[in-house]
């Protein structure tokens, strides 16, 4: 049902102001602890709402600051007591609120700075016989206030209501189409209230919406124009649709390094922690069935799953090269770095670098089987290059469904050779258990081509480029204690080659990032320095 709705007085003077038709009321506070003092009242002593009810006064004559009571409870009562002081309260007559009109001095509000606060405040209720409290109804409903001025409609005409309206257009005080004080202006301001609740002499819950007035923003009304030509809303509204232009969009990197972190570096990182510390308990399992048979058994079934893993993120970072980085995608593909930057250059280098014979020979004994029989698994490719063109295929439809067959198994990887067509044909390890072949403890360690990225290149300075040197990018130790953040250099190295655009390709960024960035000097320098890992 839908009720017609209403605004009244803040419903603790309806009583003493004689009645429900009281319109709604500006309270007036003579310190900065006002909120406290508002909320006191309505939870102690409704009634006494009346005592803060704005009335004329001058720096000659003040209303006085002695007349509104303290009901700020300074120290805690108990509850059985604070109950029964309410309870007596309410028997207590409302204080009675000033005459609406006509006051026989202005009422001129003050400035924070002379120690005057001001609240409107008002209930919203249904327009209907008791006039319940009326709330909000979801998200397509808020409420607000406006506020207005009396301004003469042209040159010697009857006063009509103007609403401040603040939009593309400037600020200005806007005729009200047709004069009607009901209706909004084309980009009128709406100032946002808060809720208030109470009891009633019932001790039923009640609630009552109030506003700041603001006073300090006097200069800004009575700078601003006086539009006597009143368009309706609708009419406003779509000469604005008409008119505006989406912003330019800046230049940037942020969005797509971002999209880079949180498809292929952190996943990468978590791997790498995984298997650090998977090695590690391996090799430290002193139990009953910690034997060499054991333990070659526990790590292969640890590497058939970082296998998975790291085919996904070969496809995640191949897809990534895709979409913002094609000419170094097709290099990797044709092996050829003809036409490339020199940071691209530095970055396809690196993806081509072999990765030492003894790295891949222990990363393909963690496969052998367990019981020692002759290893039939696919052949462990040399590079991360190497992975990625295997995976990749000889174009993008071929890379397409390599993927769909790859994201279509629904069991795990077990290296068989009755699985064998339904995965890549190939092994790499981003990170891995390396071994003996057999389990020997002393040759268990995690091991992968993420040891070797502290190592890659570093572009030179150019002439027109500055870069922050501060990031510490040092080959890291081969221990367990190795930093996995060390693997923010690839975003460095993949920034550094990021051409700068507007970023309409990339997805958007999260809101996490897109918060932070709002808060640190935007990049201007063509290269990617360290701060644009502080995303």
């Amino acid at each position: 049902m839908h009720h017609p709705v209403t605004w009244a007085a803040p419903r603790p003077l309806w009583s003493a102001g004689g009645g429900r038709g009281l319109p709604p009321s500006i309270l007036r506070f003579a310190s900065d602890d006002f909120m406290e003092q508002l909320i006191a009242c309505l939870e102690n002593d409704p009634g006494k709402l009346g005592d803060y009810v704005a009335k004329p006064e001058t720096w000659r004559s003040p209303q006085g600051e002695g007349q509104a009571s303290d009901l700020i409870d300074r120290v805690p009562l108990p509850a059985p007591l604070k109950k029964s002081r309410f309870s007596t309260r309410l028997k207590t007559a409302p204080i009675v609120p000033p005459p609406v009109a006509p006051f026989t001095q202005p009422l001129k509000l003050f400035q924070p700075a002379h120690q005057r606060f001001y609240v409107v405040t008002a209930t919203l209720a249904c327009a209907l016989p008791g006039m319940p409290d009326r709330k909000p109804e979801g998200a397509q409903e808020s409420v607000g206030y406006v506020l207005r001025r009396l301004l003469p409609a042209g040159t010697n005409g009857p006063l009509v209501e103007h609403g401040f309206a603040k939009d593309a257009a400037g600020p200005r005080w806007q005729r009200l189409a047709g004069d009607d004080p009901s209706l909004l202006a084309p980009g009128e301001e709406i100032i946002g209230v808060f809720p208030l609740n109470h009891r009633d002499g019932n001790g039923l819950r009640r609630s009552l919406w109030g506003g700041m007035v603001p006073v300090a923003r006097r200069e800004e009304y009575l700078a601003a124009s006086v539009a006597n030509g009143a368009p309706s809303l609708v009419e406003g509204q779509i000469a604005a649709l008409g008119t505006a232009t989406a912003p330019a969009r800046a230049n940037s990197k942020l969005a797509r390094l971002s999209e880079l972190r949180m498809d292929f570096i952190e996943p990468w990182k978590a791997m790498v922690q995984s298997a650090i510390k998977a090695a590690a308990d391996i090799r430290a399992d002193t139990g009953d069935d910690s034997s060499d048979v054991n333990r070659q058994k526990q790590l292969r079934e640890r590497n058939l799953q970082y296998q998975t893993q790291s085919w996904l993120l070969l496809a995640d970072f191949w897809s990534f090269l895709g979409r913002h980085m094609t000419a170094l995608r097709d290099a990797i593909r044709g092996q050829s770095d003809a036409g490339l930057s020199t940071a691209e250059r530095d970055l396809f280098q690196w993806v081509q670098n072999g990765d030492p014979q003894s790295e891949r020979d222990t990363l393909k004994n963690g496969f052998k089987p367990f019981d020692g029989s002759a290893s039939q698994q696919p052949a462990y490719q040399s590079s991360l290059g190497n992975a990625l063109r295997q995976l990749a295929g000889a174009n993008e439809t071929e890379f397409a469904a390599n993927v769909a067959k790859l994201e279509a198994n629904e069991l795990l990887y077990t290296a068989s050779q009755a699985e064998k067509s339904n995965w890549p044909g190939f092994h790499y390890l981003l990170a891995g258990i390396g071994s003996d072949g057999v389990g020997a403890a002393n040759s268990i360690s995690a091991i992968g081509p993420y040891s070797r990225v502290g190592s890659a290149p570093t572009p030179p300075v150019t002439a027109n480029e500055t870069r922050d040197t501060s990031l510490p990018l040092t080959t890291p130790p081969q221990s367990a204690g190795f930093d996995a953040n060390i693997l923010d250099q690839i975003a460095v190295m993949v920034g550094r080659a990021l051409p700068n655009n507007d970023e309409a390709a990339a997805r958007p960024m999260p809101f996490c990032a897109a918060t932070a960035r709002r808060y640190k000097t935007p990049i201007t320098t063509p290269d990617c320095s360290s701060s644009a890992l502080s995303i």
